[in-house]
């Protein structure tokens, strides 16, 4: 059984059904566009070389259809560049139906990674949760109880394992694919000014104040932080310029 829930039986045997169709009708009909069913039925269950040795058999059999089971008498040539025509239309689908399967793979290994972030996120977040609440209950008791060496050591030990738990938290936060956008009202940023925005003594413009080395560090500070800062215009001419953190790896 296929992954596309076919039996692999019926993918070959769609394409004899086509193979023997080739054979008995003349040779200046072509029925090898056909061969599409078989390569479409059947792509989910084959890796992309058995997708292109499907295509060379598909093909094979359609060229070699003008020879068997009789040569052509006239009209070879013409015959010849249908067929050709034939195995290139067959080939374009071949190609399009790998680049569905990248595509495919993409998104599945994109979904993987998403619920793997979003189980470890609600993992920390409970974890986080359930340490904070029997510690923050120990450290009130403490506050109520008279003050002597022995409590003072398990104030401290307690306020170091809340101290660990909220830096975890603060590292994972840290770690997570956010983007931060600022927006105005004003007329924006005009066309010749963008391309040199956050180059190091690029000002803005002429008639405005400043060296030029504002939105350089800038640049600097989100790069030094594994981000990027960008800028352009709104339809309506307002400006944004956004931070945007990479994933880390």
């Amino acid at each position: 059984m296929s992954r596309s829930g076919l039996p692999i039986g019926l993918v070959w045997a769609s394409w004899l059904v086509i193979l023997l169709l080739e054979l008995a009708t003349p040779t200046g009909v072509v029925l090898g566009i056909l061969y599409v069913i078989p390569l479409v039925i059947g792509a989910a269950q084959r890796s992309s070389r058995q997708t292109w040795r499907f295509l060379i058999v598909c093909c094979t059999a359609t060229l070699l259809n003008l020879f068997v089971p009789a040569p052509p008498a006239l009209n070879v040539s013409q015959d010849l560049v249908n067929r050709l025509l034939v195995c290139l239309c067959l080939s374009i689908t071949t190609l399009l139906l790998i680049r569905n399967q990248t595509l495919e793979q993409q998104r599945i290994a994109l979904d993987v990674q998403l619920a793997q972030a979003q189980l470890r996120g609600d993992v920390i977040a409970t974890l986080t949760h359930d340490l904070k609440t029997p510690i923050l209950g120990t450290l009130a008791a403490i506050a109520s109880l008279e003050s002597n060496p022995v409590l003072a050591a398990i104030r401290t030990s307690q306020q170091r394992c809340l101290y660990f738990i909220d830096a975890l938290l603060q590292v994972f936060r840290a770690e997570q694919a956010w983007r931060l956008e600022i927006r105005d009202e004003g007329q924006g940023f005009r066309s010749g000014e963008l391309p040199g925005l956050f180059q190091r003594f690029s000002p803005v413009s002429s008639d405005r104040p400043g060296a030029g080395l504002g939105l350089y560090l800038c640049r600097l500070i989100a790069e030094a932080h594994d981000g990027s800062i960008r800028a352009d215009n709104y339809p309506g001419g307002d400006a944004r310029v956004w931070r945007s953190s990479r994933e880390k790896r």
